[in-house]
Parts: C-alpha cells; structure tokens; sequence
C-alpha cells in the first residue's frame, strides 16, 4: 500500500495533462517485439550483433511513433549521414527528418 501512496503523483499525472493516455498499451505493444525478438537474436551471433540489433529497433520505433515510414528513413539517412555536419545532426533523428522533409515539400 505504501507504493502506491508513494507513487500518487506519477499515477495520477495523466489527470494534469489531458494529452497524456491512462494506460501505456502503445509503449508495452511497442516493447514486445523486444521481449520477442530476445529469444532470436541468436541469429547476430554475438553480443555486439545484440547491441547493433537494439539500436535498430529503437529507429523503427521511433520512426513509427512519429509517423515515418522506416525504410525510407533508413534509406535516405544513410545516404547523408557521412556528410551532415555536426550543428545539423538533429536532422538525421526520425522528427527532424519528417520536419526537413516537410519543409523540403
């Protein structure tokens, strides 16, 4: 009981801002392909083939939560990766792309 005292706040955040969903389906759905994908990734054959893994899964995730199609992200972002400088990289994370795309038409 005294966790959930504790936890008050944080729980009952969504009730401060309306935007904020009461459940976190979208997050947990999100996650499960991780929760799957642990049992396959004996395919990377190695630790460091796990990590690079994750680091994917993160993009394709965060593409999809900001409505980017990922494989046009991947495609195009590789080709520019090597020339962006360094002030511009925020360009290359999945809602700078979309908003460059969009200024770009």
């Amino acid at each position: 009981m005294t966790d959930l005292v504790n936890q008050r706040q944080a729980l009952s955040a969504f009730l401060e801002d309306p935007q904020l969903p009461i459940h976190n389906s979208d997050t947990e759905r999100d996650l499960r392909h991780l929760a799957v994908g642990r049992n396959n990734r004996v395919i990377f054959a190695s630790p460091w083939g796990g990590e690079v893994a994750c680091r994917l899964y993160s993009l394709v995730l965060s593409c999809k939560q900001n409505g980017v199609d990922p494989e046009a992200y991947l495609e195009d972002v590789l080709d520019w990766v090597a020339t962006t400088p360094m002030s511009e990289i925020g360009t290359l994370t999945p809602w700078g792309w979309k908003a460059a795309r969009a200024e770009r038409g």
